[in-house]
């Protein structure tokens, strides 16, 4: 089965409140606040990039799903 993405999640001893986590998916990361809820609070240009490649093709990837259904 070929590898499509790595993720990873990983935080760092000295890290400061609220709690978080750091995510990283290849040259992309983000950091989720983790309490009281969990809430995206910290992106990269490249992961901001691609959430807005995904809005403005947003209609072709619906059919495109649609049609492969």
């Amino acid at each position: 089965m070929p590898t499509v993405l790595k993720i990873w999640f990983y935080f760092f001893s000295n890290d400061h409140l609220p709690i978080y986590i750091h995510m990283g998916v290849d040259n992309m990361e983000a950091r989720f606040q983790v309490r009281p809820e969990i809430k995206l609070i910290e992106k990269t240009r490249e992961l901001r990039w691609a959430e807005a490649a995904i809005e403005e093709n947003r209609e072709v990837i619906i059919a495109r799903w649609k049609k492969n259904k």
